[in-house]
């Protein structure tokens, strides 16, 4: 009856963290349509958060770094949200070599997030788990 047990548990240990990825993947799919006008800068708060925030911007270093720590932008404070812009833009912008600029595409940070999104489901149904199992319900 034990091994059972063990079996039924190894197979909800895979099935319910997939399920939670499905879930987050089908919730947010929206999102990850390229032809929906959802480029960067052009909806929400895109502006003040990629193209005008020189803690994104800026290469990464210490004082950006405190800076993420330190400070608010539009009436927000977000370290960890800035740091994970910041890397997402060093790892996917291109250079424009027309303007000298760099050009991000939205659809990176995007993904990046849902990414984020579904491991922290994953991790919430563990942490959720692990104090059920300690509590013994």
């Amino acid at each position: 009856m034990r091994a059972e047990a063990r079996g039924a548990g190894a197979w909800e240990a895979i099935l319910c963290p997939l399920t939670l990825v499905g879930v987050v993947l089908a919730a947010y799919r929206p999102l990850l349509d390229h032809d929906g006008g959802w480029g960067l800068a052009q909806e929400w708060d895109d502006r003040n958060n990629f193209l005008e925030n020189d803690l994104v911007r800026r290469p990464l270093s210490r004082e950006t770094l405190r800076g993420m720590w330190s400070a608010r932008r539009i009436n927000v404070f977000e370290p960890l949200g800035w740091l994970l812009k910041a890397v997402v833009q060093r790892l996917t912008a291109r250079l424009d070599e027309a303007s000298g600029l760099l050009t991000v595409d939205g659809w990176y940070h995007r993904v990046a997030t849902l990414a984020f999104h579904a491991a922290n489901a994953v991790a919430l149904w563990a942490l959720c788990g692990a104090v059920l199992r300690a509590a013994r319900v």
